[in-house]
């Protein structure tokens, strides 16, 4: 039961309005992942590293830092979860602007414990005529434990920003196919 706790997620958004026949003839052929220019970033772990880095201490530096470091993989994670579900004849994009992620730090975990989180501002549109077909905020969070125990989870799973963009990506699924709410990994 304790490994259930540790790895649960959910998810939080705004009402999904989208008649089903529509969610079910979508075809998002794209996903287009990018952070805000205000987003908040905070990854103590992967930000110590940043001096060696070459980037310089500022917000458009630690950006760079984290695009070059992590972008891709949580781009191709949330792409891959979300694209695999909609195989319809209507063509979407959907365009996903990250305005906060949260990776606690190690040290964090084993002292109190914390939440992977990824929160966006996302917007689906028809992929023909450009008409915005929804319009959403969507935070996922996924419990990252407290204790030795979460931290010893932690070395035999998946980095924390894989199964946080992958819960992320597996939760706007859902709740784009659906209209439900996602609880669970």
């Amino acid at each position: 039961m304790p490994l259930l706790v540790l790895l649960a997620g959910c998810a939080t958004m705004s009402q999904n309005n989208l008649p089903q026949t529509k969610r079910d003839a979508l075809r998002i052929d794209r996903v287009d992942v990018s952070l805000a220019p205000n987003a908040y970033i905070n990854w103590p772990d992967v930000f110590r590293t940043l001096p060696q880095s070459g980037h310089p201490d500022t917000n458009e530096g630690r950006f760079a830092f984290l695009e070059k470091r992590s972008g891709g993989r949580i781009r191709s994670l949330i792409e891959s979860q979300v694209k695999s579900a909609f195989r319809g004849t209507e063509p979407a994009r959907l365009k996903v602007v990250i305005r906060r992620l949260e990776v606690p730090s190690l040290v964090q975990r084993i002292l109190i414990g914390g939440e992977n989180i990824i929160a966006a501002d996302i917007t689906l549109t028809d992929g023909k005529t450009g008409q915005v077909l929804l319009t959403s905020d969507f935070t996922s969070q996924a419990y990252a434990g407290g204790g030795l125990g979460a931290v010893a989870v932690d070395v035999v799973a998946e980095e924390a920003i894989v199964r946080v963009s992958t819960n992320f990506g597996r939760a706007l699924a859902q709740w784009l196919k659906t209209g439900q709410a996602f609880i669970g990994n």
